[in-house]
């Protein structure tokens, strides 16, 4: 087991996460676990409790490595093992940026002078290990434009995860794709009594879908669902999501002939078309009885967690996330067991990919793995039961990750792949380069700014 020494940061250097809770409940976790290393000297990773809000991190960080000895050590020995759990949708990443308003001046934000090696998420020894909620290892190598929304200036990525290093975990109530067990709000009864709009929980619905019966009871109709917002349009770039945006337009017009069900959700006309917005549907009822259910990246990166729940409900993730997209806990979880992958660049070959897939033991091998994808010990069961879904939960298989010990950053082969164009004008070149004319058929009007038009 991984022995943990968590820092006493001072009350003064600390603010609640507030709604935002995973940061604290896991220390308080590791506080009250096995793992717990009272003595540093004796510890293989160091905790660093609390919230990391803008306005407190930079004065906690500089009390960790001013106040005891292992920061530095750690740098020295070029061995990453501070551990800091971070909320917010991009990471670490996410926390960087909105220290530009300090930094930006004089305080080198973009670490040209290499003075925050240890601390910039883009550098290969940052000492940090984030635990986050996204899995965007989105480095361009070497000679390849840099992205023009990156972490910082001239930075060669944006959310930079480092596999290996970071870890992807699961999020928490109250967020997008984590079950919760609270019932809708209040106000859901001012627009509809029927059953769908009452106020159980989302436990409670997938609950009453039965899905302990769900690999051997479903109709295995659609053979793909997905229902979301698709931002057709763009304003800026990087401001479209390959994963939702390439499935959209391959597919929506030729689901029928394939057993697909693709249901744009997005309403707001800056983002699509008038002619794209369609009614809602109920997804969990839909998840319960398809084979595959697609798995993109947030609508602009957000969390993209939605193998969760398709999990339970028995149906097979189509992960259609970029190659360099890492998923949870895959350090010991070997998501080609559980899963389909196809990224942006193969998706005009979408049915051929899924005729190659054993999609029943897949379902079957997911069914077993589902307790490893949530908190019990933190959030309880949700809808399992007991035994059901293995006997370790997401916290368990946190510390299996960490047992591993953490190493800087190295480019792989992931990063050398195809990947899809950070603008969108550029998005239908791109497919007809790689057999997808069917998939540039769909309107498209850009400005002389190269941000889509009417």
């Amino acid at each position: 087991r991984p022995r943990i020494y968590v820092y006493e940061v001072p009350a003064g250097l600390r603010r609640t996460c507030g709604p935002w809770r995973l940061p604290e409940d896991l220390g308080d976790l590791v506080l009250r676990s096995d793992h717990l290393e009272p003595l540093a000297s004796r510890a293989e990773l160091f905790w660093i409790y609390g919230c990391p809000n803008g306005d407190t991190v930079m004065p906690m960080l500089r009390w960790v490595k001013r106040s005891k000895p292992w920061w530095n050590a750690s740098v020295r020995e070029g061995v990453p093992r501070h551990i800091l759990a971070v909320g917010h949708e991009e990471g670490w990443a996410e926390v960087w940026q909105l220290l530009g308003r300090w930094l930006q001046s004089n305080g080198d934000h973009s670490n040209r002078e290499h003075s925050w090696n240890d601390l910039h998420p883009a550098s290969p020894t940052r000492q940090l290990a984030s635990l986050q909620l996204s899995g965007t290892s989105d480095y361009v190598p070497d000679g390849v434009p840099r992205p023009r929304r990156g972490v910082s200036g001239n930075a060669p990525c944006r959310v930079c995860f480092q596999p290996g290093k970071d870890v992807v975990v699961p999020g928490f109530p109250g967020i997008m794709d984590y079950p919760n067990s609270f019932g809708k709000p209040a106000s859901a009864s001012l627009f509809a009594r029927s059953e769908k709009h009452s106020r159980i929980s989302e436990c409670e619905r997938i609950a009453r879908s039965e899905p302990h019966s769900a690999v051997v009871s479903r109709k295995r109709k659609p053979t793909l669902f997905f229902a979301g917002a698709v931002q057709t349009k763009t304003h800026g770039p990087g401001l479209y999501e390959p994963s939702r945006v390439v499935l959209y337009s391959c597919w929506k017009n030729r689901s029928n002939e394939h057993g697909f069900v693709i249901r744009q959700t997005e309403s707001v006309l800056i983002s699509v078309n008038s002619w794209e917005v369609e009614a809602g549907l109920n997804g969990l009822t839909w998840m319960r009885q398809a084979s595959l259910c697609a798995v993109p990246e947030g609508k602009i990166g957000s969390y993209g967690h939605r193998a969760i729940i398709a999990m339970m409900l028995g149906c097979v993730p189509l992960i259609t996330k970029e190659r360099f997209s890492h998923t949870f806990f895959d350090e010991v979880i070997d998501w080609k067991q559980l899963a389909v992958h196809v990224p942006p660049d193969l998706m005009p070959s979408l049915p051929a990919h899924i005729a190659q897939a054993d999609v029943e033991l897949l379902r079957r091998r997911a069914r077993r793995m589902s307790r490893r994808l949530l908190w019990t010990s933190l959030y309880g069961m949700c809808h399992l039961r007991e035994g059901e879904g293995g006997s370790r939960d997401a916290f368990d298989t946190l510390m299996e990750v960490l047992r591993k010990p953490r190493r800087h950053f190295s480019l792989a082969p992931e990063h050398l792949q195809p990947r899809a164009p950070e603008m969108l004008d550029e998005l239908n070149g791109w497919l007809r380069d790689r057999g997808g004319e069917q998939c540039t058929h769909g309107y498209q009007c850009f400005d002389k700014h190269r941000r889509s038009c009417g």
